[in-house]
């Protein structure tokens, strides 16, 4: 997963790729730590299994809409910047 994910952000980011890199790396570990988290509070609140997997799904679902929210809105900046070229920068 990291590959793509890391290819997409670079492809994104132009020339600020270093810090982009940086930065997609950073976030990839915060979300590795939150899902941690996250499953270490359902299994202290319930004994139920077959939770952790429904509330690991959600948050599957969570980042998919974030990073179609992300996709989504750079595409649009993309048109705007076609349209203006200072817009890009606004």
């Amino acid at each position: 997963m990291v590959p793509p994910l890391q290819s997409y952000v670079l492809y994104l980011a132009g020339t600020a790729s270093a810090l982009v890199s940086a930065l997609a790396a950073a976030s990839f570990n915060g979300g590795v730590a939150l899902g941690s988290a996250v499953g270490g509070l359902v299994l202290d609140r319930t004994p139920h299994y077959p939770v952790l997997a429904v509330v690991g799904a959600l948050m599957t679902l969570l980042g998919l809409l974030v990073f179609l929210l992300t996709h989504h809105r750079h595409h649009a900046r993309q048109a705007t910047a076609q349209d203006d070229p200072v817009a890009q920068y606004a």
